[in-house]
């Protein structure tokens, strides 16, 4: 599996719309509050899941570039843990704005 080229481009990119949204989320003061610790949940869950993928026997199969994750430097996971949490952030919402019955509502993380 190689995250290089248009897939890293695409990961940054999500990144950036996930930063953006987060950012405006964190200015809309108590109505932003569940966007923002939902967001942060999901950047924390994207760096832990890439830094204990990259331990496990499995790093060894996640190409980036001319290296394996198992090898690759911090900012290298970290970048690959915020574009892939971004990703998945993206496409959650995507799917909600998609679905008109509501059936993937889920309850928020805060009351």
């Amino acid at each position: 599996m190689d995250l290089t080229g248009l897939t890293g481009v695409i990961g940054l990119a999500a990144l950036v719309i996930a930063f953006i949204d987060f950012l405006r989320n964190a200015t809309a003061g108590k109505v932003g509050l569940n966007a923002v610790v939902t967001q942060l949940c999901a950047w924390i869950a994207g760096l832990v899941a890439v830094f204990l993928y990259a331990e496990s026997q499995l790093g060894v199969g996640v190409v980036l570039g001319d290296t394996t994750l198992d090898k690759a430097d911090t900012a290298t996971k970290i970048i690959v843990g915020l574009g892939i949490a971004s990703i998945a952030s993206t496409f959650v919402k995507l799917t909600k704005s998609i679905d008109s019955s509501d059936s993937n509502k889920q309850p928020p993380l805060l009351k």
